[in-house]
């Protein structure tokens, strides 16, 4: 894939890097390495296979947070 569309994939949604496969507890899984600075430590997505479930949560969150500031600025104005 990364030759035909010269991206990489999966990319962990919230570092914009493309993640690897490991291995945690016997299980298969994604990991990023993380942001560029300590704060932002590498981490898990997902277990391999479960990617999407993770990805769709995110933006249910994401939707959720974006009808809560709406809400809070209809109620100012």
């Amino acid at each position: 894939m990364l030759e035909c569309l010269w991206q990489v994939w999966p990319v962990c949604a919230e570092h914009r890097l493309g993640m690897h496969p490991g291995l945690e507890d016997g299980q298969a899984v994604w990991r990023c390495a993380g942001g560029s600075d300590e704060r932002e430590p590498g981490h898990i997505r997902a277990p391999v296979g479960k990617l999407e479930e993770s990805y769709r949560s995110r933006r249910e969150r994401r939707k959720r947070r974006k009808e809560n500031m709406q809400n809070k600025q209809n109620q100012r104005g």
